[in-house]
């Protein structure tokens, strides 16, 4: 083999290594999903939290939604304390010291890299008798305030919520944590408006102006300091719509329509690595809201359908959709607790300051059916990026072709020099 020849093999294949390892860094295409390691616990109304690229799962309900005419977003008495780790890098779960609370539907905030865990709901299945089978479940309000530090796995109680509810929409904004709006059993499942602020640094709450309207769902954000909320209007039929509040100045304004259900469960995108959106996941609906024009866009819809009450996280701007129920609804109900974890790559991944794109037609809302109704399957979620996925083990073997064969290349080259010179 001529010096030339073997020369411009080797520089071929040492050009297509560079390739290889370029599509290992840009895989993960942007609006598409990736199904992830599963949670130990199955579990719904649990609360997440990100600290030092790890997420929390923390408490929940592991119970199952079964019989007629359920909707399939239920609470049950069936709480728990289970607190585990998710290490994205290794794809792994651990086990970590459990709150001191089992509760559901509480809020969770993240200050100085310690997670605040803050109301919730509680119950228990009450035998009141005669007949065996006459037994309730009781439900209490939680005002507990319990602090995990991941540092040291150890956990902390703090001041209490002042008002003791569940479902409240949970953010923190400049060190302070902001519980707007949920619900209580003491009142015949009453909604509130209610905007009680609590200070980390001094351990105290403080009420601040209530939302315009009651707030029903947890789904919140925080974009640019201000805090996106989903609740619903009283003036129109009670749509679901979103609140926007200002701590800097403590005023409230009214949003725009939104096309969700109070089951969904929103996240924000920070505009480092993808533009800045909310994205609310229901079923498995992805909807992206953009604050900054009030428009909404449909995004790739989940792999998995009929799947209520997840959670979402997200690190490095890519969203986990962890947790909640999976099953069927309607006139005969068999929801059961969730493990799952899907990764979802947000539209405009790796371009966070790409133009705004079209907004699409306003979804119709998608509220949970009424009892007599059967559900209408999803279809099976398509990403709109069809390009195909680089698996890691394809990836390393073109990698090591490619290097054999510089090598080899190499070789025959030396050795050729090596019998001229001779």
């Amino acid at each position: 083999m001529g010096k030339s020849v073997a020369l411009l093999i080797a520089l071929a294949f040492l050009a297509s290594s560079c390739a290889v390892a370029y599509c290992s860094v840009t895989a993960s295409s942007p609006n598409t999903w990736t199904v992830k390691t599963s949670m130990n616990v199955a579990r719904a109304y649990f609360g997440v939290a990100v600290v030092n690229g790890k997420i929390y799962a923390i408490g929940g309900d592991e119970g199952s939604e079964t019989g007629n005419c359920l909707t399939g977003t239920s609470m049950t008495y069936l709480v728990v304390n289970a607190t585990e780790e998710y290490d994205p890098a290794s794809d792994t779960w651990v086990s970590k010291t459990p709150m001191p609370t089992s509760r559901a539907l509480f809020g969770t905030a993240v200050y100085q890299g310690k997670i605040y865990c803050i109301g919730g709901y509680n119950g228990a299945a009450v035998f009141y008798g005669p007949d065996s089978w006459n037994w309730k479940t009781e439900y209490y309000d939680v005002g507990a305030n319990e602090v995990y530090d991941p540092a040291t796995d150890t956990w902390q109680t703090r001041a209490s919520l002042p008002t003791p509810r569940f479902s409240a929409a949970t953010n923190i904004v400049n060190g302070k944590i902001y519980v707007i709006g949920g619900h209580t059993m003491t009142d015949l499942w009453r909604n509130f408006n209610l905007n009680e602020v609590y200070d980390p640094e001094t351990d105290t709450w403080t009420t601040k102006t209530p939302a315009p309207f009651n707030v029903s769902s947890p789904a919140s954000a925080v974009v640019d300091g201000k805090i996106f909320v989903l609740g619903e209007d009283p003036n129109a039929n009670w749509r679901n719509i979103i609140l926007i509040y200002d701590p800097a100045t403590d005023n409230w304004s009214i949003g725009d329509a939104a096309p969700v259900s109070h089951a969904a469960t929103a996240a924000a995108t920070t505009g480092v690595k993808a533009p800045k959106r909310i994205y609310f996941f229901d079923e498995n609906r992805t909807d992206v809201y953009d604050p900054s024009t009030g428009t909404w866009t449909t995004g790739a819809p989940a792999p998995t359908t009929n799947r209520l009450i997840a959670k979402a996280a997200v690190l490095d701007d890519v969203i986990y959709l962890i947790g909640g129920r999976t099953g069927q609804w309607g006139y005969m109900t068999f929801m059961y607790p969730s493990t799952l974890n899907e990764q979802y790559t947000p539209i405009g991944y790796g371009n966070p300051n790409e133009p705004t794109p079209s907004p699409s037609l306003t979804p119709s809302p998608s509220p949970t059916p009424a009892p007599s109704e059967s559900p209408t399957p999803t279809p099976e979620a398509t990403p709109l990026n069809t390009e195909p996925a680089v698996s890691a083990n394809s990836l390393a073997a073109v990698s090591g072709a490619s290097v054999a064969a510089v090598g080899i290349c190499l070789f025959l080259y030396f050795r050729g020099y090596k019998l001229k010179r001779r």
